[in-house]
């Protein structure tokens, strides 16, 4: 949140470097917020998109390590719960990656 007020503040400050009508002004204001909505949207879409990948993901790799007929029950329960951290985990950091840029605006 920190990251969406400075980008509004940048973008407040560049809006008050031009000389604008001020029903322009508030026109860009509101298409700014209009953008942040989307943004805000299209990551929250994104990012239920990613997760259920990842679960899908998770759930092949825990197929294929209960395959694994070499090694003992409880190793291949160890390694599916290894896979499923590491997919997730990879999901959850990339999030606020994907959430900074969908909030920049300035």
């Amino acid at each position: 949140m920190a990251e969406l007020a400075d980008d509004e503040h940048k973008l407040h400050v560049r809006l008050n470097s031009i000389a604008l009508p001020e029903h322009l002004r508030q026109s860009i204001l509101t298409s700014a917020i209009t953008l942040v909505n989307q943004a805000d949207k299209s990551a929250a879409i994104l990012a239920n998109d990613l997760e259920r990948h990842a679960l899908s993901e998770a759930a092949i790799c825990r197929d294929q390590c209960e395959e694994l007929h070499d090694i003992q029950p409880q190793e291949r329960a160890a390694l599916a719960r290894q896979c499923e951290t590491l997919l997730l985990d990879l999901v959850h950091s990339a999030q606020p990656l994907h959430e900074l840029k969908a909030r920049s605006i300035g």
